[in-house]
């Protein structure tokens, strides 16, 4: 490759990426069933998959997280629920990283979550956790989580 080739595909590939875009995933979930005998939890969980990012570009790319979006319902039958958005790194959906606690039946937004990795694997649920009550208890309506992040 001539030095003039190597050099034009160089100022192509750094002015590519100088621009940075900014895309949303909005997801939405019934939360499960709440067994107040097994754990007094519903969970809601956002998994980030590969059809989330639409291009190999993005796939590609250097993710950050700007900031997250919710709308959250709640469990009717249960006055003291409380609820936490909560986050895992990518492929390790088996701890959390960062648990933010929100209000139930609420709406928000939050940049707590913009320090950490965003990528493929990374995961966020919304967890319900209730102390006593009716032991079996659907929501109320779904919870919906969006991401804001750019590239």
């Amino acid at each position: 490759m001539k030095k003039s080739q190597i050099i034009a595909v160089a100022l192509v590939l750094a002015s590519a990426q100088s621009f940075a875009a900014e895309r949303s995933i909005a997801k939405s979930h019934r939360p499960t069933t709440i067994v107040v005998a097994h754990n007094g939890s519903g969970l809601a969980q956002f998994p980030i998959i590969r059809s989330d990012f639409p291009n190999h570009a993005v796939i590609a790319a250097p993710k950050k997280i700007e900031s997250i979006s919710w709308s959250i319902t709640h469990y009717p039958e249960h006055p003291t629920e409380t609820v936490d958005i909560c986050y895992s790194r990518p492929y390790r959906s088996s701890s959390f990283e960062h648990c933010e606690p929100v209000n139930k039946n609420s709406m928000g937004t939050t940049s707590v979550f913009n320090v950490y990795a965003f990528d493929i694997g990374a995961q966020f649920i919304i967890r319900h956790k209730v102390n006593g009550g009716r032991n079996n208890s659907a929501a109320a309506g779904v919870d919906t989580l969006t991401i804001n992040y750019s590239y």
